[in-house]
């Protein structure tokens, strides 16, 4: 569909059974406005990515008989033991799964941005079962060298970030 604010760009949204799935939207369009680099406008490619990413997760929820709504942090772990071909113990267990193993960075990139999308979500209200387990981090100072110049990107008084322990 047309972007919300850029002449000549389109954003990528996603339809179930035909019909556009108005959450994931409310969620992608304001990606479109907001979600590149430091709250920047994203290039095509990488918003038509998330929109496919939240499209896997998804594809890989109902095939487990549930919803974003009704989905759980067992039901993540599941879907991402069996894309990373993990037993519950995180040992590789190839022969277990149907999938082709991925990389665990890529494994990561689909959580970061999963974990994004239910932020949203709590954000705006709208109801879902999944209690995210979070911890603080601290960030990475790059105190001298050549990543110096990192530290004056982001803001120095948030010096530290929620991840999603899974």
């Amino acid at each position: 569909v047309v972007h919300p604010t850029i002449k000549d760009r389109k954003i990528t949204l996603i339809f179930i059974d035909n019909k556009l799935d108005l959450v994931s939207a409310k969620f992608l369009m304001y990606e479109a406005r907001h979600g590149g680099r430091h709250g920047f406008i994203p290039g095509r490619e990488s918003h038509k990515l998330r929109a496919n990413r939240i499209g896997e997760l998804y594809r890989h929820l109902h095939a487990l008989g549930k919803c974003w709504r009704t989905a759980t942090e067992i039901d993540i772990k599941k879907i991402r033991n069996a894309m990373l071909c993990w037993t519950s113990n995180n040992i590789e267990s190839l022969e277990k799964y149907d999938y082709e193993p991925i990389s665990n960075d890529s494994m990561n990139a689909k959580l970061s941005y999963w974990f994004k999308f239910y932020m949203y979500m709590k954000k705006v209200g709208e109801f879902h079962e999944l209690k995210i387990s979070i911890i603080k981090v601290r960030k990475k100072n790059y105190s001298s060298g050549l990543l110096s110049h990192l530290n004056y990107r982001e803001n120095q008084d948030n010096k530290f970030i929620d991840v999603w322990l899974l």
